[in-house]
């Protein structure tokens, strides 16, 4: 489905661009067929294997957050690793990283993640940290869509509504003064609302 839609999306412009319309298509089709070598790998390893070497999965997620930003910046953003040809974007490895560290270690919690101590310590703190590194960036997007998986996370493992909402209340408040006092990204965020007003503003 996804690689339909590169098609659709992408077509003209690879046509006026590269001359053929199947430019980003096959660029996509490689990526897929890449990506089903290590699904098929990945789905031969025992689930509990995941779990054993979750902190370390963990732990390579925030040093590839820190090591962006010994590479230079890309159009005043440092959200890429590059190395020759290879690129990688830090967030979206930590994204996977947290989901395993979290999906085991919630796991063997069980009903403990009902305290509030037990939601502080380590997620809250977990994702403190990692909101501080990708804001540096900047990446707003990444922040938003893991804190959403984050909690996500903690509401499927049974955690207290009432405690979430605290967890989620500072984060909020903290959001609001960071883009419309210190203005970080206010534009970006103006231009979305405005292209929901008049999507044709820009054409």
């Amino acid at each position: 489905l996804g690689t339909v839609m590169v098609y659709s999306s992408s077509a003209v412009v690879a046509e006026g661009r590269f001359k053929t319309q199947f430019y980003f298509f096959k660029k996509q089709i490689f990526w897929v067929l890449l990506s089903l070598i290590f699904f098929l790998l990945a789905f031969k390893i025992n689930y509990h294997f995941y779990s054993r070497i979750a902190p370390l999965i963990l732990a390579l997620g925030f040093f590839l957050l820190l090591a962006v930003f010994f590479f230079k910046s890309t159009k005043g953003v440092q959200r890429w690793i590059k190395l020759g040809p290879f690129s990688l974007q830090a967030s979206e490895v930590f994204r996977y990283a947290l989901i395993i560290f979290m999906a085991s270690s919630l796991a063997k919690k069980l009903n403990k993640i009902r305290e509030l101590k037990h939601l502080i310590i380590p997620y809250f703190f977990i994702l403190l940290l990692y909101g501080a590194l990708i804001l540096k960036q900047p990446d707003l997007g990444s922040v938003f869509t893991i804190s959403v998986v984050f909690f996500l996370l903690l509401f499927v493992a049974k955690a207290r509504l009432k405690h979430l909402a605290l967890l989620v209340l500072p984060g909020l408040i903290g959001f609001l003064v960071l883009v419309f006092v210190l203005g970080y990204e206010k534009d970006r965020i103006n231009d979305y609302f405005g292209a929901l007003k008049d999507p044709l503003a820009g054409s």
